[in-house]
């Protein structure tokens, strides 16, 4: 889910306290190009993901896991929502 890999690297984006600029320097993106990411017209590809996990200090693994968290917890308010 891409929703959930965009805000699963925003939110250790912050924690880590990185900015979006340093982020798209570290991909070698301009930040115009990483937006078109946050916002849903591109997706991201492993790479950049993997590069967002390590410039905020955690593995690519332990983000898609908490990308996953947050897919999950979206389709739990989702279904409760609908009942």
């Amino acid at each position: 889910n891409t929703t959930a890999v965009t805000r699963a690297i925003e939110a250790e984006l912050a924690a880590a306290h990185v900015t979006k600029n340093q982020l798209a320097d570290s991909l070698g993106i301009a930040r115009s190009n990483l937006l078109r990411r946050f916002n849903g017209e591109v997706p991201w590809t492993v790479d950049e993901v993997e590069a967002a996990a390590t410039v905020t200090g955690i593995s690519f693994w332990d983000l898609m896991d908490r990308a996953k968290q947050r897919a999950t917890q979206t389709q739990n308010t989702l279904k409760e929502q609908t009942k």
